[in-house]
């Protein structure tokens, strides 16, 4: 098995499904969490954005205008402990975010100011980070490392198909996201820099 992001997705649905058939079948009380994008601290996956961004490398398309969500840790906490304590909760399917959507440009200018530089990423064609994503992607299958950047990774930071509402959790669950995208940031810098990876 060779990792893609393709598959990525594909195995994420499917397990739902599988899930949510097998909940139904031997009446098993589940509820579905789908967090959007999850960082903070501990996260080494998301490591790579905050050094880019300190290397002044994050990949900008179309201006940074692309809309994204999301998801501090402790949020992300915050509505598994609500989902497993109500009872509404039980066979019901959940995007937890934020609260809020963000640009990719607030995104890297807060990574940025946290840091203390001025980096606001590096405008590059979209057809030139798809054709780099394809080269990360190949090199990655032949070394067998996991890609850092992708081609999915420039439709993620050039369209906004990423963008999630949280509003049933609120309603439902009661669920109030209290870290934003600002806070959030401070913290995992923090911790990146106690344990000297940034």
């Amino acid at each position: 098995y060779q990792y893609s992001d393709l598959n990525y997705g594909t195995t994420k649905r499917e397990a739902e499904q599988i899930a949510v058939i097998y909940g139904y079948k031997y009446k098993i009380p589940l509820t579905v969490i789908r967090p959007s994008l999850v960082y903070g601290p501990g996260s080494l996956v998301r490591k790579i954005m905050f050094t880019c961004v300190k290397y002044g490398v994050f990949p900008i398309f179309k201006g940074g205008k692309a809309e994204m969500e999301f998801l501090y840790v402790e949020n992300l906490i915050a509505a598994l402990l609500l989902a497993e304590k109500k009872e509404e909760a039980v066979g019901e399917t959940f995007n937890i975010t934020d609260g809020r959507s963000y640009q990719l440009l607030e995104v890297i200018a807060n990574m940025a100011q946290v840091q203390g530089v001025s980096s606001r990423g590096l405008p590059i064609p979209i057809a030139l980070g798809v054709l780099a994503g394809f080269c990360v992607e190949l090199l990655g299958k032949l070394m067998g490392f996991h890609p850092p950047f992708s081609r999915s990774a420039v439709d993620w930071m050039s369209t906004n198909r990423n963008v999630y509402s949280c509003e049933k959790a609120r309603k439902l669950l009661g669920y109030n996201p209290k870290i934003d995208l600002s806070e959030g940031i401070k913290r995992t810098v923090a911790w990146y820099k106690k344990h000297r990876l940034l």
